[in-house]
């Protein structure tokens, strides 16, 4: 109806509150049967459930499911422990694979300055012997012109034996260079194959060559006159008719020594040697390159493997604890149960 004065609000005010309160209270009366409702069906599952666990299966059941999560936990153990182990081998195999790669670098560099060391070596020892070829060559030739002049001309004997002191002399000192350098390439020549050896290089041996001695190559030479010694008697003087007669009857000189083959000379034997080489078997660049290849494919395929092992792990190490988690919560259920039942 229409409100026509005060007393007309206030009955519908106390109406409208009347009415709200018992909407309240319906509400209220209606939670507490559900939850009476859910307190008597809680009731009867716990009591369902006590009267299940007292039988023997569930129990079995329930110890069986114990032993399987411990059994699974300590297979995670073994495997963790076996992972790991592993891994640690793993570790040390790349660091002995790194410092292995590491030796054979700077064996092949110390390799490499010993072979440059020797062809510089064997470059010097040819011009060496080249000159020491050529000077014997000219000192051959010298000796005939020495031997022709002494036996024609008596005014140059001093002069004659002046210049074959020198000669000789000249001769010794050009032998012990001779003698010299063929020491030092020797020396050169066993540490290049001692370094070799240690490398497990083959290495050609090399001839042993000693200094060629004086007396083989002087031994036409006529003798110094001892000092102190008298002069030989000047020949007597020959008149231009004389000279011209003595050069036709006397023979002329036989040719100077031919030079010496590499088979006779020890500096060509040295210096053939060298060339042949101390024959190193070069390091091949290519079997260099697949074996880096290689050992980098392995170092690869260790490092997905360990990847691949880890996200195995990662996944087996998930589902362990989610089959974990549901045990938990299954038992957790029982253990209430086994309370309630008590």
């Amino acid at each position: 109806g229409q409100l026509r004065s005060i007393d007309d609000v206030q009955a519908a005010i106390k109406q409208s509150d009347r009415r709200n309160k018992n909407i309240k209270l319906q509400s209220v009366q209606s939670r507490l049967e559900s939850k009476e409702k859910q307190q008597e069906v809680q009731r009867q599952r716990c009591a369902s459930n006590a009267a299940r666990l007292q039988r023997p299966e569930m129990t079995q059941k329930i110890e069986s499911r114990r032993m399987r999560r411990q059994t699974i936990r300590q297979n995670e153990y073994k495997v963790t422990s076996q992972l790991e182990r592993f891994f640690e081998t793993m570790k040390n195999l790349e660091k002995e694979f790194q410092r292995m790669a590491e030796e054979i670098q700077e064996k092949e560099e110390a390799l490499s300055m010993q072979v440059a060391l020797t062809e510089k070596s064997a470059q010097q020892v040819a011009i060496l012997s080249n000159l020491l070829s050529k000077t014997g060559d000219e000192m051959g030739n010298m000796k005939n012109d020495l031997e022709v002049m002494a036996s024609e001309e008596g005014n140059n004997k001093e002069n004659v034996k002046n210049f074959q002191e020198k000669f000789l002399n000249l001769q010794q000192e050009m032998m012990a260079q001779v003698a010299d350098a063929g020491k030092e390439s020797k020396m050169i020549a066993e540490n290049t194959a001692s370094l070799v050896a240690q490398h497990n290089i083959e290495l050609k041996s090399i001839p042993e060559s000693s200094p060629p001695s004086s007396s083989s190559q002087t031994s036409s030479a006529p003798p110094p006159p001892p000092p102190g010694a008298p002069p030989p008697p000047a020949p007597p003087a020959m008149t231009i008719g004389t000279r011209k007669v003595a050069e036709k009857k006397t023979p002329a000189p036989p040719p100077g020594p031919a030079p010496t083959s590499a088979a006779t000379n020890p500096v060509s034997d040295l210096l053939a040697s060298i060339r042949q080489g101390t024959s190193l078997k070069k390091v091949d660049q290519d079997k260099k390159e697949t074996s880096k290849k290689r050992w980098g494919a392995a170092v690869g395929m260790f490092a997905s493997l360990q990847d691949t092992l880890m996200g195995a792990m990662e996944e087996r190490r998930t589902a362990m604890d989610e089959d974990s988690d549901d045990d938990d919560e299954i038992e957790d259920g029982w253990s209430d149960e086994e309370e309630w039942a008590d």
